[in-house]
């Protein structure tokens, strides 16, 4: 539930729409509300007194030598953002809570061979889905699955029906943003 928190735009803010509503904090990733050499990036935003957390996620666009997605990455920004707004020991339990429930399923599950997972976020006639560098890649391998999109050598991409059929999926994941 959004509440009383206006939306700035059905998509992606522009500088202006950032600027016009004065927020003390940005926070977004590159490609995903921030694009290098675009028009919103930490450096367009701090002159006008924004302050900026850019997803760890995805500097991988910055940055091609870095290793696949952990869930270290994710870990790190929930804390940071528990610092940022005062809230560091609720993220630290968050957090927490998370590592419980992945030992939980993993004892559970025990060490038997990963389960093939391939995770679709949307396109019909090529699939869009999460690579390598994507959070989603970690915490299927978190979780004892395989992504089958593993191979991909970017956080989200496109690839094809017939490379997903070939890979023979055990599990589906539908992401829905609703």
């Amino acid at each position: 539930a959004q509440g009383s928190i206006p939306e700035l735009a059905p998509k992606y803010p522009t500088l202006e729409n950032l600027v016009a509503v004065e927020p003390d904090f940005f926070f977004a990733g590159w490609y995903y509300g921030m694009k290098p050499g675009g028009e919103v990036t930490p450096d367009t935003l701090a002159p006008h007194g924004i302050k900026t957390l850019v997803l760890t996620e995805s500097c991988v666009h910055l940055d091609n030598n870095r290793p696949a997605a952990s869930m270290d990455l994710l870990y790190g920004d929930i804390e940071k953002l528990g610092k940022i707004f005062g809230k560091e020991a609720e993220a630290k339990k968050l957090v927490s809570g998370w590592k419980t429930q992945l030992a939980e399923i993993m004892a559970k599950i025990g060490d038997r061979e990963g389960t093939r997972v391939f995770l679709y976020d949307s396109g019909e006639d090529k699939p869009f889905t999460s690579g390598k560098f994507a959070i989603p890649n970690a915490m299927i391998a978190a979780a004892g699955g395989d992504n089958i999109m593993a191979d991909m050598q970017t956080s989200w991409g496109n690839t094809d029906w017939e490379t997903v059929a070939s890979r023979n999926p055990q599990f589906l994941i539908l992401l829905d943003y609703q």
